[in-house]
């Protein structure tokens, strides 16, 4: 996919997200995606000529070594698009959804209509590890034990770790003023709130649809339970009371 290409897509996608002043192409991931759809069609490459028999023999090891340094090459792209995705898209749209919990209706609209180019963003990525996954699950099952087990349970751990984390409250509930002497803290609601959960970059294995109209458990949970969740929250998650 060339970075035009990409390009114009945001462009499309995103005539509706943004005020006319705001940006509409992420350059930076523009460029990361593109760096990371080139190392895997190196990857397809070498994995449609193994698996359809086009290696002879005498030279399939040297060829297995090669793909296996190729697809070291493709994790390090993927963990430079996901590391930017993740604390530079997705980290600062948060923080600044935090931010305007007291703004207008209308600045926060803006705001969330952001999520529709991100969302775009995360498909992308979703679409390249998604097809990485499915190469590699033939690659280990044709050719066993010689490296591509190893290859794809760090794929899938990274894949992993993606979905897990785009997995964000896209709507938050709305802001209370409590009054502290003279202060004015503003504080999470404690009544009957709307409220709405999104995944990101779903599309890809089939989250977005299989979970359609799924009933989801929430809970309120005090800053401070919070905190001790997200020491473990990624490979353990407890129910604290």
């Amino acid at each position: 996919m060339s970075s035009s290409a990409i390009s114009d897509q945001m462009d499309v996608e995103s005539s509706s997200a943004f005020s006319p002043a705001e940006p509409v192409v992420d350059g930076a991931f523009v460029s990361k995606h593109n760096l990371s759809a080139e190392a895997y069609q190196g990857f397809k490459e070498c994995a449609d000529s193994l698996l359809s028999g086009k290696v002879a023999q005498p030279e399939q090891l040297a060829f297995i070594q090669r793909t296996l340094q190729i697809c070291e090459n493709v994790i390090l792209n993927f963990e430079d698009e996901k590391q930017h995705l993740m604390s530079d898209v997705l980290l600062v749209w948060a923080m600044k959804q935090q931010k305007l919990s007291i703004a207008t209706l209308h600045t926060q609209q803006l705001h969330y209509k952001e999520l529709d180019l991100i969302n775009l963003q995360f498909e992308y990525f979703g679409e390249l590890l998604q097809q990485t996954l499915s190469g590699l699950d033939y690659l280990k099952q044709y050719y066993p034990n010689v490296g591509f087990e190893e290859v794809h349970s760090k794929v899938r751990n990274l894949t992993h770790y993606f979905l897990y984390y785009s997995i964000i409250v896209s709507r938050q509930p709305p802001s209370v003023i409590v009054k502290c002497g003279e202060a004015e803290n503003h504080r999470r609601s404690r009544f009957w709130f709307n409220t709405e959960i999104r995944i990101l970059g779903g599309s890809a294995f089939g989250i977005d649809t299989n979970n359609e109209n799924s009933n989801v458990n929430c809970y309120l949970i005090t800053d401070e339970t919070a905190k001790q969740l997200l020491n473990n929250a990624y490979l353990d998650i407890r129910v604290l009371h």
